[in-house]
């Protein structure tokens, strides 16, 4: 281009395509009239693949302004094509002519001369420097009319010691023509005139356009280097693809002796989710001025991974969708500083993790996820029977599921008598909960001698379920059946109808942070014809061990009046404690009772063992109460002053006078048989 439309000055351009092999184009020459013009390299390599171009300018600057699409190699020269025509020449470092022309002025007027087949023609308007030539009114193909182009996509500056793989875009430019498959794309990496890299990519298929796994780069030291590439094939017709080489120049600097405090921080959407709740996570860098890389992963409480690590080199939000195989979990999103290109003078704040709940869609109870009731224990006697007339409890476990009812019934029956119990409910209003009960149930008197002895069935039923299990009842309390104390069925004129006191828990806590104040609420109903008394108290613990200070700490007494129903709030104050899963007890005695009456539930805490808090913060607050005359199905539990229920160190404790005396007898044997053998 020597009579570029509009101003010469500085917009004037040779340009040199390569129809062989690779060819070096350092030390090569452009003389115009006679007169020898070096060569600069500005953008691209001196290594001219073939098939590629280059383009000697006047003022590269003012070229790529003109031209911003061209992706040819830039030299840069100094040198004033003549209007009217002048001899020019392009020679090698060996200083043989390459190739030569004398242009005329037949051109002019912002066209090119165009050398098409070898045969000098007048170009179209502009030229096509970087792409095949057009002759004037030809039209043809446009850098933006080829069907597959390449360009390069790499930052300008890099960074020593960091791997690029996403190097070059190859574009689709009709995604309407479907998709473009097989290709094949050659690049090499030059510095100066050195080759650093050369290698090649391939693409199953093409959409509409592809920048990953274009290539691979590691600038091992500081320096300016040349990127180029071009198709080498496609499923496609040739003119279909862009032939030219795309290049870029870019600049390597080293930062990794630069000082730097690089740190993570980590940030979740919520903590507490349902299984198959999306959790949104976002890991935070507070220097991005220098390449990194973060490795991130998702673990549970024993460090099992629940999501295997991932290196990420951007801080962008992240998701994951919360899945479980429990009924409740605690788990952790960590993350670490893998790699920085500078010297991170601390490394303390590089590894940063947060924590959440997931309460699971099913307990281990149902796999499945619905709802489940296990009796896992009787307490009926040391011998494991029970007699009519007495109270028994029954350790009950049940999982509510997404149920809009809450009522569990306990009772025992045999065949269809479903008359031998005082029938015993209890509620569970959370959803998605899992809770551990011991429910008491008070056997019928029997003193008519009506029921026989024999196996009966205890029957815990709710949300559709049904749980049974066998004990056997034989004989009678005979404390039961003085003529004052017998039923009234019994009686022939009952002077008054004894009925009794029940629980229902309200409302209970799931979870929890430690140090913090966790309350409960429970419902007593008073069925009976007098006032009782009832002492009931609350704590955390988990094993033998309180987290909540002491056991009996926010221990009340209320009086229920006959007929009334009463709800009673208690409250804990929860010490510093680890993270974890704990259990959650409300004891519960009527009058002078000294067999509690127990609901147990899991706790879930999510801790900070890291704290420490004053001994005066860790006991329990006094709790506030609430009354309500609402009327709920009757809670019918009757329970006598009678131990039918020991733990292992109290029947320990009744058995040692008998060991004490067996062993004491033994022992006067011993010494008898000693002394006759003596005699002998």
């Amino acid at each position: 281009m020597y009579d570029p439309d509009g101003s010469d000055t500085g917009r004037e351009w040779v340009e040199i395509y390569n129809n062989a092999t690779r060819v070096n184009l350092s030390g090569w020459k452009l003389y115009e009239s006679g007169i020898s013009h070096s060569l600069a390299l500005i953008n691209g390599s001196f290594l001219l693949e073939g098939s590629e171009y280059a383009v000697i300018t006047d003022n590269p600057a003012a070229f790529l302004a003109d031209y911003p699409s061209c992706n040819a190699t830039i030299l840069d020269s100094t040198f004033s094509l003549a209007n009217t025509g002048e001899y020019l020449a392009l020679r090698n470092a060996s200083m043989e002519t390459v190739d030569e022309y004398n242009y005329t002025a037949d051109a002019g007027n912002g066209k090119s001369m165009a050398n098409i087949n070898g045969t000098w023609v007048i170009g179209n308007i502009g030229g096509t420097p970087g792409y095949a030539n057009i002759p004037d009114g030809a039209g043809g193909a446009t850098p933006q009319s080829y069907r597959l182009t390449i360009e390069p996509v790499i930052d300008k500056t890099l960074f020593v010691g960091v791997t690029y793989t996403s190097l070059f875009k190859l574009t689709n430019n009709e995604p309407s023509l479907g998709k473009i498959y097989n290709i094949t794309a050659l690049y090499n990496i030059t510095k100066g005139w050195l080759l650093v890299h050369e290698g090649n990519f391939t693409k199953d298929e093409v959409s509409h356009y592809s920048s990953a796994s274009t290539g691979s780069f590691t600038p091992a030291e500081e320096g300016n280097y040349s990127l180029c590439a071009r198709v080498a094939g496609a499923a496609l017709p040739q003119p279909d693809i862009q032939a030219e080489a795309a290049c870029a120049a870019v600049e390597a600097i080293d930062t990794s002796s630069i000082p730097c405090n690089i740190s993570l921080n980590l940030s979740l959407n919520q903590t507490f989710f349902q299984e198959g709740e999306r959790l949104s996570y976002k890991i935070g860098i507070s220097d991005e001025s220098y390449p990194y890389i973060i490795t991130y992963w998702i673990e549970d409480l024993a460090g099992r991974p629940i999501r295997d690590a991932v290196n990420t080199t951007n801080d962008n939000v992240r998701t994951w969708t919360t899945a479980i195989d429990e009924s409740d979990r605690i788990l952790f999103v960590c993350a670490a500083l893998a790699e920085v290109a500078c010297t991170d003078n601390t490394t303390d704040d590089n590894n940063v993790r947060a924590m959440l709940l997931v309460n699971g869609s099913h307990s281990s109870l149902a796999p499945s996820g619905e709802s489940a009731i296990v009796i896992e224990e009787i307490y009926a006697g040391t011998d494991g029977s029970a007699k009519f007339g007495e109270g028994i409890r029954a350790r009950v476990r049940a999982y509510k599921a997404d149920e809009s009812a809450s009522q569990l019934k306990a009772w025992i029956e045999k065949g269809d008598e479903r008359a031998t119990s005082v029938q015993t409910t209890f509620s569970i209003f959370q959803k998605f909960t899992e809770t551990t009960i011991t429910l008491p149930l008070q056997l019928k008197p029997n003193c008519n001698r009506a029921l026989e002895d024999g196996t009966y069935t205890l029957v815990v039923e709710g949300f559709g379920r049904q749980a049974r299990s066998d004990i056997r009842i034989g004989d009678v309390l005979s404390s039961f059946c003085d003529a004052d104390k017998a039923s009234p069925s019994e009686q022939p004129a009952p002077s008054s109808t004894k009925k009794a006191v029940s629980y229902s828990l309200l409302a209970s806590p799931v979870r929890a942070e430690a140090s913090s104040v966790i309350e409960s609420e429970v419902e007593i109903t008073n069925t009976d014809d007098e006032d009782h008394t009832i002492t009931l108290y609350s704590y955390a613990y988990l094993g033998s061990k309180s987290y909540s200070g002491e056991r009996e700490a926010n221990k009340r007494q209320v009086i229920v009046e006959a007929g009334a129903i009463k709800k009673v709030a208690l409250k804990n104050q929860l010490s510093a404690m680890e993270s974890g899963d704990y259990k959650y007890k409300i004891r519960l005695y009527k009058d002078s009772q000294k067999t509690p009456f127990e609901i147990t539930t899991s706790l879930q805490v999510s801790g900070n063992a890291g704290e420490t808090l004053p001994l005066s913060a860790a006991g329990n607050v006094a709790p506030s109460e609430a009354e309500t005359k609402a009327e709920m199905e009757e809670i019918t539990i009757r329970q006598e002053p009678r131990v039918v229920y020991l733990s292992s160190d109290k029947k320990a404790q009744r058995l040692i006078p008998f060991v004490f005396i067996i062993t004491l007898s033994l022992m006067v044997i011993g010494v008898l048989l000693l002394g006759g053998n003596l005699g002998e």
